[in-house]
């Protein structure tokens, strides 16, 4: 088989959307890891840097997505998916800076369904566009 010339753009953002991820939901713990002396990307970088990183990786992926599909063509329903995403994944980034642990644990959460429907979303919309090229396998 052979990778479509996209998955160029795909791998590496996957990469940086995973290590958003691992930042949000260590943040989720950050104040108990800290507290029994264990040792996070949260608690290395303290919590405020680990949600300014958070923060700049996910505008960073959001960006990303939004410029290869106005590249690509995106259109239809995945493209409305992408964009009710970068909502989600806000929100997401928002309330893992919040002061409750429970609520910043629930950031991680709404942070996978934003990454995921993100993801699915992009496929869906560039899907079939003439922009994409398509190598013959």
């Amino acid at each position: 088989g052979c990778m479509p010339p996209a998955s160029a753009l795909i791998v590496p953002l996957a990469v940086v959307a995973g290590a958003q991820l691992a930042l949000v939901n260590a943040l989720g713990d950050a104040d108990r890891d800290a507290r029994a002396g264990d040792v996070s990307i949260a608690t290395a970088l303290g919590a405020g840097r680990a949600w300014a990183t958070a923060a700049f990786l996910s505008v960073g992926v959001a960006a990303a997505a939004g410029l290869t599909l106005a590249a690509f063509g995106g259109r239809g329903t995945g493209l409305a998916v992408v964009i009710g995403s970068f909502g989600l994944l806000a929100l997401a980034v928002g309330l893992a800076h919040a002061g409750s642990r429970p609520v910043r644990q629930a950031a991680w959460a709404i942070d996978c369904v934003a990454l995921g429907l993100l993801a699915a979303g992009w496929v869906a919309a560039v899907a079939g566009s003439p922009a994409l090229p398509v190598p013959p396998c």
